[in-house]
């Protein structure tokens, strides 16, 4: 029963989340700078943070990386921080705040680093909670 309780908290919390991520490419080439969310709202976000992101990815990149970038809560350790999953979505950030993409899929981040993203990327940067 907590358990059940746990992820029905989550998945309100949630509701800011893509409904579908296109990829960077794909919004460079189509336009429609938006997307819509769960809870129906539509999500708009301008030119200025497409070209942040064209201007620090690859050909290769671009037409893989999904957006919105996804930034995890990870509450594994016993320190708040933040995660970014995914190859392409992980050096893609770590270039964006000058980091260390470091080894492997995943990039932890914390309170500093969260802040500089989504000064950065605020509508194509969401955070997303898990358990």
């Amino acid at each position: 029963m907590p358990d059940e309780m746990l992820r029905g908290g989550l998945s309100g919390l949630n509701e800011n989340l893509p409904i579908d991520r296109r990829t960077l490419d794909d919004y460079r080439s189509n336009g429609a700078l938006s997307y819509e969310t769960r809870s129906g709202h539509t999500c708009e976000f301008g030119m200025e943070e497409l070209d942040l992101l064209l201007s620090i990815s690859s050909i290769e990149e671009a037409m893989g990386v999904r957006l919105p970038i996804f930034l995890d809560t990870d509450v594994s350790g016993d320190v708040g921080r933040w995660k970014v999953t995914g190859a392409l979505e992980s050096k893609l950030i770590s270039r964006l705040i000058g980091r260390n993409p470091g080894v492997g899929p995943t990039l932890n981040i914390y309170y500093p680093d969260f802040v500089e993203i989504r000064r950065k990327l605020p509508n194509l940067s969401v955070v997303r909670f898990m358990a």
